[in-house]
């Protein structure tokens, strides 16, 4: 049964990882010079909500396996 719980939490978290990878390399990486207006700021939303929800997921992670 703990296995089939951790199961769906796994996932998400790849999700979000891969999630992350991209908006990081879009919003972060050499392309930032070149994103403007709404295209800029919607990149940026993305890649700060990623990262607060997988530092979320992964402390919600590390707590569960204590």
């Amino acid at each position: 049964m703990k296995t089939y719980a951790n199961a769906p939490h796994s996932d998400i978290s790849q999700i979000l990882l891969y999630l992350y990878c991209i908006s990081e390399r879009y919003c972060v990486g050499s392309d930032k010079l070149e994103l403007r207006n709404l295209s800029g700021r919607l990149c940026l939303l993305i890649y700060s909500s990623c990262v607060s929800t997988f530092s979320t997921l992964k402390t919600i992670h590390e707590i569960g396996r204590e």
